[in-house]
């Protein structure tokens, strides 16, 4: 399996084990205010999955394209920690 094949399954294990984590009582979420949260979550992902996949192959070198976006990305949150 490609990275960008595993990326998204991984993000969806946490948010199916929040609720036993207390995500909904935190959140004081109530009856199916839970299911709408995952219903926007999986249409996000599978929305972007297309998109995301043809990104990626289009680069004729992503080795270059993903650990540069990583280290803006590092820088980004480097400068928001740094400002807030």
């Amino acid at each position: 399996m490609s990275p960008s094949t595993l990326e998204p399954e991984a993000g969806k294990e946490p948010v199916s084990t929040e609720r036993i984590l207390g995500f909904e009582k935190d959140l004081h979420l109530q009856g199916q205010q839970y299911a709408t949260v995952l219903s926007i979550v999986y249409v996000g992902y599978i929305v972007m999955q297309l998109p995301v996949n043809l990104f990626l192959h289009w680069p004729e070198r992503p080795a270059i394209l993903i650990p540069s976006s990583m280290a803006i990305w590092g820088i980004e949150i480097y400068v928001h920690h740094d400002t807030s």
